[in-house]
């Protein structure tokens, strides 16, 4: 009986530390930060909510601020439009 607690219990802090170790799609809250900090650098933070938009449409304006020269990973621009298309959503 022992035995099978102090399993348990190894197992459960080795997938606890696994949990952490893995990166993973960035949370609601760093997508925020995210958007503040990539997009504030050319124009207001306050720009989208005046144009709400689809996922789709999210996703062609933050691309094209990348081909802007927008410094945005992959990882970046489907956190930003996963924000966008949340916060700001086509009505």
């Amino acid at each position: 009986m022992k035995r099978d607690y102090v399993f348990l219990s190894v197992m459960f802090v080795f997938l606890f530390l696994l949990a952490q170790a893995v990166p993973g799609v960035a949370a609601p809250k760093d997508a925020r930060g995210l958007f503040e900090r990539k997009c504030s650098a050319c124009h207001s933070i306050d720009k989208p909510k005046s144009q709400g938009k689809t996922k789709v449409e999210w996703q062609a304006t933050v691309l094209r601020m990348k081909g802007h020269g927008a410094a945005l990973t992959d990882e970046d621009v489907g956190a930003i439009v996963d924000y966008l298309t949340r916060t700001y959503p086509k009505k």
